[in-house]
């Protein structure tokens, strides 16, 4: 029933999945070659939609994402398109922030500098508005005593 009905929209949206037609570049199916031989990558690990869309990334950010996938204990990922997929998405929600210009992410580190600057100061200032504190004489009202009747 349920898991059936599952299974078969599974097998349908993977047979309608068209590939993008971009080979994978060189250098990332070297890799790929490398770890199979090593028993470390299976040829059914990861999924065709996986690799297109690893193919869809500039080359070198390509084979920057595959390294870091390479580079962990692969026989302890049970999911390895799953895996290979976050990394990527990793990289396209830090890619408009990689691809500010020399201008914007020094006027960011200015002001980062700014705000670290204020801090300091500001903790400063709180330390020395406490030694004053502390240091100050207690004031205390002059003593009473009681009138004799």
């Amino acid at each position: 029933g349920f898991l059936k009905r599952i299974i078969d929209s599974h097998r349908q949206r993977l047979a309608t999945q068209q590939s993008t037609g971009q080979a994978i570049h060189p250098a990332i199916q070297a890799r790929m070659d490398d770890l199979m031989s090593k028993g470390l990558l299976a040829p059914g690990d990861i999924d065709q939609g996986i690799l297109d869309s690893l193919a869809g990334f500039a080359p070198d950010i390509g084979t920057q994402i595959f390294e870091i996938f390479a580079s962990k204990d692969l026989h302890q990922i049970h999911n390895k398109s799953g895996f290979l997929a976050g990394i990527m998405k990793r990289f396209r929600i830090a890619g408009p922030l990689a691809s500010q210009n020399a201008a914007e992410q020094q006027f960011v580190q200015q002001q980062q500098q700014l705000l670290q600057q204020e801090q300091i100061q500001l903790e400063q200032e709180h330390q020395r508005l406490q030694q004053q504190q502390f240091h100050q004489p207690m004031v205390y009202p002059p003593p009473t005593f009681p009138r004799p009747p």
